[in-house]
């Protein structure tokens, strides 16, 4: 979900730069093919006018009665009589008076001396001269004057018997004579003109790229709330999963928030990107997700897993891959949560991958679980200091743990504070029930033995909680039975202790033999209550009982044998 975001953000990205590269090359482009497109336009109204000056001229000779008579008038017409120029015997020249483009005819004689012969043209019409006296050819070229551009063009005239200009002119031994029409368009005007017309292209496609701008940010803006509504649900399934967890295994519940945040605090220092330290997080807190298939007997047991059970609790790693791998929004994180059980070495499980063909996170999540798992009580083992924890995982590091995460986790995890009070303990009514189906008698629902065991010699900070114990010995209960029924004796035992649960809070009892008993106490009872704690129970019956305190505060720890003897020599 998180890369459907990165992503989301990137494709905006491009589109955006897409549509302003676009954009500018749109107007790029009028900029630089507007000054080429003038050029083309003035090179096209020089052909035109060269073209309209021939047609006149052959206009003019075929609808002139008298030609010798009214050649002046029609010259006059085209181009004014002032404009006529005889600058010498050698040359005639006439600028045509039709404002733009600049039109002029142009006859010279063949023997024109350019060094000897006295004529003022422009420089461009030289060009035109020489080019007609060396090969005759119409001819067109760009010239630059200061500042200024024009299109200079030449179209050469035919000097024969039908030559309509020289017709015109009365032009005697044309022979003798070469000329042109001779044209030149300033494209500074043009080009002004241009340029102002592509100013208003430009603000119309500045105008198309602010609306396409708005519909990226708009189109960007209801995906990304799409998706913030999937990644918003996607949060809320997360923790409703760890929910579950919770209400199922309290210890679980406890055991994630602690690796999530562990594993966090090893990414910071190794510099993770805040985009998979996200992935981490949610890997982490919900990385025992498959402990949902693994059935309560194992799951829940608190004590240490035979072979067949840590074979079956193995499974836990495919099933959270599995689950989480069939959910979209899940699968960033499904092959994280695979492989946090994977060593290093090639040790782990469940594919037995080594080195760099772990995923880097779940090697960081390893780590972070390790550290949990051996800084926590459990039942059947104590918990290790910060210190020895780091110690342990050092010694592992290159075994089980990436040895270049060791170094990040040995700086971070070294200053945590750890909560002394988290343990496998049962705290509340229903953890309690679950943990009766381990450790309390089936019949009297009195803890049992194998419990006072794990409490004397596993947990010895939970035993310090009690100061006395006190041992009741119930005698001739075989005989209450051959009396009475199996099924009388086993009611009586429950109304035992039932009776010995009501002495007082904070009190554990336990059902140490078929009919001995050990209340554990934060309070000695008086003698009285003490002597006659069974009073009623035994009343009117064979049965008998004896009683006898131990006082755990003042002495060594106290083994289950050492207690077992006491029942028995104070009985």
């Amino acid at each position: 979900m998180l890369k459907r975001i990165g992503t989301l953000k990137r494709i905006a990205l491009i589109v955006f730069f897409v549509w302003t590269i676009i954009a500018a090359a749109l107007a790029s482009d009028l900029f630089f093919s507007s000054k080429e497109n003038v050029k083309k336009r003035a090179t096209e109204e020089a052909s035109a006018v060269i073209t309209y000056f021939l047609t006149i001229s052959d206009w003019l000779v075929k609808n002139s009665p008298v030609l010798e008579r009214n050649i002046v008038k029609d010259i006059a017409k085209i181009g004014g009589e002032k404009n006529r120029q005889k600058l010498n015997e050698k040359m005639i020249l006439v600028q045509m008076d039709v404002g733009s483009p600049e039109v002029f005819l142009i006859l010279v004689k063949k023997d024109l001396n350019f060094q000897t012969d006295n004529y003022k043209l422009e420089n461009w019409q030289n060009i035109f001269i020489k080019q007609l006296m060396t090969s005759g050819e119409a001819g067109l070229f760009i010239d630059e004057v200061g500042k200024e551009e024009f299109v200079r063009a030449l179209e050469p005239i035919v000097m024969n018997n039908e030559c309509a200009i020289c017709k015109l002119f009365n032009i005697k031994n044309i022979e003798q004579y070469i000329g042109g029409i001779f044209v030149s368009v300033a494209i500074s005007t043009e080009l002004s003109q241009s340029y102002s017309h592509i100013w208003n292209m430009v603000g119309s496609i500045f105008v198309i790229w602010l609306l396409g701008l708005a519909a990226i940010i708009y189109g960007y803006k209801k995906a990304s709330s799409a998706l913030a509504r999937r990644l918003r649900n996607y949060e809320e399934s997360i923790y409703n999963l760890v929910d579950i967890i919770e209400k199922r295994d309290s210890y679980t519940a406890g055991h994630t928030q602690r690796v999530a945040k562990y594993a966090s605090l090893i990414a910071n220092h190794l510099k993770v990107s805040q985009f998979n330290k996200d992935l981490l997080y949610r890997a982490s807190m919900l990385h025992d997700i498959g402990k949902i298939s693994t059935p309560d007997s194992i799951l829940l047991k608190p004590g240490k897993l035979n072979e067949l059970e840590y074979k079956i609790i193995k499974n836990h790693v495919t099933t959270s891959y599995e689950i989480l791998s069939k959910v979209s929004i899940y699968k960033d994180i499904a092959e994280i949560v695979r492989h946090h059980h994977e060593y290093y070495d090639g040790s782990g499980y469940p594919q037995a991958l080594k080195g760099d063909q772990i995923p880097f996170l779940s090697q960081i999540l390893t780590v972070a679980d390790g550290f949990d798992a051996m800084t926590t009580d459990r039942i059947y083992k104590a918990r290790k200091t910060v210190s020895e924890t780091i110690a342990e995982i050092s010694q592992l590091s290159g075994h089980q743990f990436n040895p270049v995460i060791v170094k990040s986790a040995i700086v971070v995890l070294s200053k945590v504070n750890i909560d002394d009070k988290v343990a496998q303990l049962p705290e509340s009514d229903l953890q309690h029930e679950r943990f009766s189906y381990f450790y309390k008698d089936n019949l009297t629902h009195a803890y049992n033995k194998k419990y006072l065991e794990l409490l004397l010699t596993k947990q010895p900070h939970e035993l310090a909680k009690y100061k006395y114990a006190l041992l009741i010995k119930v005698h001739n209960f075989t005989q209450y039975n051959a009396q009475n029924s199996w099924e009388k004796g086993d009611e009586k035992l429950q109304e035992i202790v039932s009776t010995l649960q009501a002495i007082g809070k904070n009190q554990l009892v336990f059902r140490l033999f078929g009919d001995d008993f050990i209340l554990l106490l934060n309070n000695r009872i008086n003698s009285s209550q003490k002597d006659n704690i069974l009073r009623n129970e035994v009343q009117g019956t064979c049965l008998l009982y004896s009683t006898c305190y131990v006082n755990l505060k003042n002495r060594k720890p106290i083994s289950i044998k050492e207690l077992e003897s006491l029942v028995g020599t104070k009985a």
